[in-house]
Parts: structure tokens; sequence; C-alpha cells
């Protein structure tokens, strides 16, 4: 009996891990097909620039292209395979907030007091949170092209602090009490959260994540 209860979890398991890979190869996709995309845009809007002889836009516009450029290595560099994923293909998937990552520096997700899937898993709680509460209701005419989320990850000396700051529309009252529930349910794995500014145009959340002594 034990031995098929055993088999029976083993089966889950695999079955999980192999969902979990068909997920991220399918977002993987949809990531090379987004970054297509913006390259072909990156190009127009360069030969444009050309065209026109506005040689300074093209030069801010490349320098622009340059940062981006770096802030996608480093993403890249992150030591577990479906935040990179997760990260590196959520514009793509939704329509809602327009997401930025800024990183300092290469990350290293081993080194926390929490295990990087944990850490995925909260980061994209946070952030499935801000798309639910920056979309407007059906009766709500809003346009969304402004809402921007600044996500910045910088790794300290005895922990690693993670940033959102959230420029848009923003149903801060309801957001409110789930914001407060997340940030008491991390407290119980020793994680830290504060907010800094809470409105109806403006969000800034910092979460700090202690390092393994």
């Amino acid at each position: 009996m034990k031995a098929t209860v055993a088999a029976r979890r083993e089966d889950e398991r695999e079955n999980q891990i192999r969902v979990d890979e068909e997920t991220m190869y399918r977002r993987w996709l949809l990531s090379l097909r987004g970054l297509r995309h913006d390259l072909l845009n990156d190009i127009q809007v360069l030969t444009g620039y050309f065209q026109l002889q506005k040689l300074e836009d093209c030069r801010r516009y490349l320098e622009r292209m340059n940062q981006r450029l770096q802030q996608e290595s480093l993403l890249l560099q992150l030591d577990y395979a479906p935040l990179v994923v997760y990260l590196m293909t959520f514009n793509y998937l939704q329509d809602v907030i327009r997401l930025e990552v800024e990183l300092d520096e290469c990350v290293a997700l081993t080194d926390l007091i929490i295990s990087p899937r944990e850490f995925y898993e909260m980061i994209k709680r946070w952030l499935d949170m801000y798309c639910r509460y920056a979309a407007p209701s059906k009766q709500e005419d809003v346009p969304l092209e402004n809402n921007h989320l600044l996500l910045g990850i910088r790794m300290l000396p005895r922990q690693l602090e993670v940033t959102f700051d959230y420029v848009g529309y923003w149903r801060a009252g309801l957001a409110k009490k789930e914001i407060r529930r997340c940030m008491d349910e991390l407290m119980q794995f020793g994680i830290q959260c504060t907010v800094d500014v809470h409105s109806e145009q403006e969000s800034v959340l910092k979460m700090t994540v202690p390092r393994q002594s």
C-alpha cells in the first residue's frame, strides 16, 4: 500500500515537472516573439531618425537601447530559470501594466533564507496583485498606457532588497487589505515589507529578504 502511494506521488511530481517545463517553453517562445517585435520596432525608429537627420534623437535612443539590453543581460543571469522566463515574458502576456526590471548587479537567489522557487512565487504574487488592482472595472474608461511598474532588485551585504515602484491607475482602497495580508504572511518567514506610498496614482512597496548567515 505504501509503495503504491509513493509511486502515485512520484508520478504526480513528474507530471507537475512536465507541466512546468511546457509552461516555461511556451513563455520562452512568447518572449522570443516579443523580443523580435521590439527589435523590429527599434529598427524602424532608428531608420526614421536617420532619414530625418535627427542624429541627436538617434543617439539618445541608442543609449536607452543599450541600457535596456544591459538590464536584460543581468536578468538572464538570475539563477532560477522560471523567474527569468516569467519576468522576460510578463509584458507580452498582459496589457494592464508595463514592467521594467532594474538590477544593480548579478543576484544570487540561492543565498537567501528562502528557496529560489519561494522567491519566484513571492514576486509573482505581488505582480499578479498589481495587475489586478491596476485594471479598471468595466464601468470605468481609464487609459492603461501610462501604467508603469519598476521592479528593482538589489543585493545588499545582509539582505536582498526588492522595490515595487508603480505609477498609474491604482485602486488603492481595494488593494490595501490584500497588501496587508501579504505583508503579514511574509513576516512569518522573516521577510520585512514596508509601504512608502499608497495612493490612487502611485504605490511604492519595499521588501527585504535576509541572506543566509
